[in-house]
């Protein structure tokens, strides 16, 4: 299974427009170090998970228009850029669950439907998305947002991408099998209780056990400069953890 992060930032991307710190400044000298909206590309299934500000950069650099389209969550930086489905010349299979809440707080998508741009389907709770040799599945997180994350399967080998609010996979089943898991990389300083915060990846990887795990979601105000990436790296070694970065290919 191949899965290309499109976009390993999150609502606060790097560079901030005219921030001097010295993450941004870093970022606009070599770009390799910029961060875009949180956004997937899943090769084996021609699937785009989520739709940030940057979709549209995004899929120029990819190269390529996803055949489908599937969201987390409702919130503004995975679904703002939802707008690049309309480059499409034929319309893509946008699946929406039920619950989710994206096309009460985002109904510009309905209105692609509406002019034929889009193709909406409903993604119920147990169905599976698949073809010949894969399986994703929703597992739903979170009531309140609600929140989704998706389990990948090639009938072998399992990944895991919990796109935003990770600390919610605290409370799933912790039997299941994980090669590789894909989060959020949680807030260094807030203890607020209201974000997921790094603390709790450790604990999430320590329930779940997975045998790679990569970090997304990566805040500018977290000042995450490439010499305390390599320190954290290697800190959390023995986790086989890493840090991601934009137009990354991860395989499992």
């Amino acid at each position: 299974m191949k899965i290309n992060i499109l976009g390993s930032g999150g609502f606060k991307t790097t560079p901030q427009p005219t921030c001097l710190c010295e993450v941004c400044v870093a970022a606009r000298t070599d770009r390799k170090l910029s961060r875009s909206g949180p956004s997937f590309y899943l090769q084996d299934f021609d699937i785009l998970i989520d739709t940030p500000t940057e979709s549209k950069c995004q899929l120029d650099k990819l190269g390529h228009l996803p055949k489908n389209i599937i969201f987390s969550h409702w919130h503004p930086d995975h679904t703002e850029g939802y707008r690049v489905l309309e480059s499409y010349k034929t319309a893509p299979d946008v699946y929406v669950q039920t619950e989710s809440k994206v096309l009460d707080r985002v109904p510009g998508i309905q209105f692609l439907e509406k002019i034929e741009k889009i193709k909406l389907l409903d993604w119920v709770k147990d169905q599976k998305i698949k073809n010949e040799n894969h399986s994703i599945s929703l597992i739903k997180i979170n009531e309140e947002t609600p929140v989704y994350a998706f389990l990948i399967s090639d009938g072998k080998k399992q990944a895991l991408i919990c796109p935003d609010h990770a600390k919610h996979l605290l409370n799933i089943d912790h039997n299941i099998k994980i090669d590789l898991l894909i989060m959020n990389i949680g807030d260094m300083n807030d203890y607020s209780g209201r974000v997921t915060t790094f603390d709790d990846n450790i604990n999430i990887i320590n329930k779940l056990q997975p045998k790679r795990t990569v970090l997304t979601h990566v805040e500018e105000h977290f000042c995450i400069t490439e010499e305390k990436r390599k320190q954290l790296e290697l800190k959390y070694k023995q986790y086989s953890l890493e840090i991601a970065s934009d137009n990354q290919e991860v395989e499992v």
